[in-house]
C-alpha cells in the first residue's frame, strides 16, 4: 500500500468532531457469514498467513514497525510475521505450553504462557533467544503490559495476582494479591505517571488502582460482573472496561471519581477482548457472539458502531486503520468465537485468525450511504497488491 493512499485512508477515517462526552452507540451494519464480501473472496484478496504451529492464542504488533506481528501459538512458539509480505521471519520457542499474552516494548517482547513464565526476548539479537525468564506467577499468565514510560512490565495470572516488573531483576518488585480471581485485564494510565489499573474475574468483579510509585493500593469499585478487559483513553481521564455475565456490557469511567459516563450494550456474549485504534477515539470489541463493534467511545461526536458478522477468530488485532472496510486478505468465513484482540500503531489493518490457522486481514475504509458516513467490509482487488 503506497503511503498516498494510506493518507487517503486516514483523511477518510478521521473524522474531527465536537462532542467531547462519550455517548450511546448506534448501530451502522451487521454483517453475516452469509452477506459478508468476505464470504467469497478474489483471487487478488486472498492472502494467508498460515501456522503450522497449532492453533494462535494470542497476536500483537510491534508499536513501531507495524508490518512486524508476533504471534503466540498453542504449542507455546511466539512466531515473528511481516504482515505485509505474509511472511514468517521467525519461531521462537522457550515455553512448554500455550503463549496466551504478548507485549511489545520497543524490540523486546514479552510473552506469558500456561506453563506460568513469562519470555523477554530481544528480535535483533541473532540467534533469538530468550534474554530474561521471569519466574512469580504460581498459574497461567494471561495478561501482560508496558507501562507508557517503557520501564515496568505489569502481569496478571490466573493465581489472582497482579506482578510488576523492572528492566533489571528477575523477581518482581512489587506484589499486589488483592484481586479474588485471574486478573487479565491490565491498563496503564496515559495521564498519571506510575497509576495502574486491574481487573478481576467472575469470583472478583472489580477493577482496583495501584500506585506503583509508592506500591500503595488505591480506588477499587465494584463492577457487578466478570472484568475482561481495561483501556485508558488518551484523550480524557476515563477508563473503558468490558464486562461478562450478566450484561455483558462496555462501561466508561471518569477517574478519579469513578462515576459512570457511559454504558454500551449490545453484544450477546461475554465481552472478551477489546483493542483500542492508536488515535484514541475508537474500540473494537469482540465476543463470544461471534461479532466485533466499533465503538467511537472517545470521539468528538456522538459514539457509532459497526458490528461485524466476522470469521471465528482464535485471534483479532486491530491496526493503525482498523476501523472498517477493504479487504485484502479474506478467506470463506468460519462461525466460532472470536479471542484475543490487540492494537497496534504501525499496522496496516483489522487481522483475525481461525481454527484452520488462517489469518484474514482487512484493511479500512470509510464509505458514504445514502448521504451519510457507513462504515462496511469491501474487496478491492486494486488495493491488495
Amino acid at each position: 500500500m503506497d503511503q498516498d493512499y494510506e493518507r487517503r485512508l486516514l483523511r477518510q477515517i478521521n473524522i474531527q468532531n465536537e462532542n467531547t462526552m462519550p455517548c450511546v452507540a448506534e448501530m451502522r451494519r451487521t454483517l453475516t457469514p452469509s452477506n459478508s464480501p468476505m464470504s467469497s473472496p478474489s483471487k487478488h484478496g486472498d492472502r494467508f498467513i498460515p501456522s503450522r504451529a497449532g492453533a494462535n492464542w494470542s497476536i500483537n504488533f510491534h508499536r513501531i514497525n507495524g508490518n512486524l506481528v508476533a504471534v503466540g501459538t498453542h504449542k507455546g512458539f511466539v512466531q515473528i510475521w511481516d504482515a505485509a509480505a505474509g511472511k514468517k521471519l521467525s519461531m521462537l520457542e522457550g515455553h512448554t505450553a500455550r503463549v496466551g499474552a504478548l507485549a511489545w516494548n520497543a524490540d523486546q517482547l514479552s510473552s506469558g504462557s500456561r506453563d506460568r513464565m513469562i519470555l523477554q526476548r530481544d528480535i535483533r539479537t541473532p540467534p533469538l533467544q530468550s534474554e530474561r525468564r521471569l519466574q512469580g506467577h504460581r498459574q497461567e499468565v494471561c495478561g501482560l503490559k508496558w507501562s507508557t514510560d517503557h520501564q515496568l512490565l505489569a502481569s496478571g495470572g490466573n493465581d489472582n495476582k497482579l506482578l510488576v516488573w523492572n528492566h533489571s531483576s528477575l523477581s518482581p518488585v512489587q506484589q499486589y494479591t488483592e484481586h479474588l480471581a485471574a486478573v487479565k485485564a491490565i491498563a496503564w494510565s496515559p495521564h498519571q505517571h506510575g497509576l495502574l489499573a486491574s481487573g478481576g474475574g467472575t469470583a472478583d468483579r472489580c477493577i482496583r488502582f495501584w500506585n506503583t510509585l509508592t506500591g500503595q493500593p488505591l480506588q477499587c469499585i465494584d463492577t457487578g460482573s466478570q472484568v475482561c478487559n481495561l483501556a485508558w483513553s488518551k484523550h480524557a481521564n476515563e477508563l473503558v472496561s468490558t464486562h461478562g455475565y450478566s450484561q455483558n456490557q462496555i462501561l466508561v469511567w471518569k477517574y478519579p471519581s469513578l462515576t459512570q459516563v457511559a454504558k454500551l450494550t449490545g453484544h450477546s456474549y461475554r465481552v472478551l477482548y477489546l483493542a483500542m485504534s492508536p488515535d484514541g477515539e475508537a474500540i473494537v470489541t469482540g465476543a463470544g457472539d461471534e461479532t466485533l463493534r466499533f465503538w467511537n467511545v472517545f470521539s468528538k461526536t456522538r459514539s457509532t458502531k459497526v458490528g461485524v458478522r466476522c470469521a471465528g477468530a482464535v485471534a483479532v488485532s486491530c491496526g493503525r486503520l482498523g476501523l472498517g472496510g477493504v479487504c485484502i486478505r479474506s478467506q470463506p468465513l468460519h462461525q466460532d468465537t472470536i479471542n484475543p484482540i490487540y492494537c497496534g500503531p504501525g499496522a496496516h489493518g483489522l487481522m483475525d485468525q481461525d481454527k484452520t490457522s488462517t489469518w484474514v486481514c482487512m484493511e479500512p475504509r470509510t464509505i458514504s450511504q445514502k448521504g451519510r458516513e457507513s462504515r462496511d467490509w469491501r474487496m478491492d482487488p486494486a488495493d491488495a497488491n
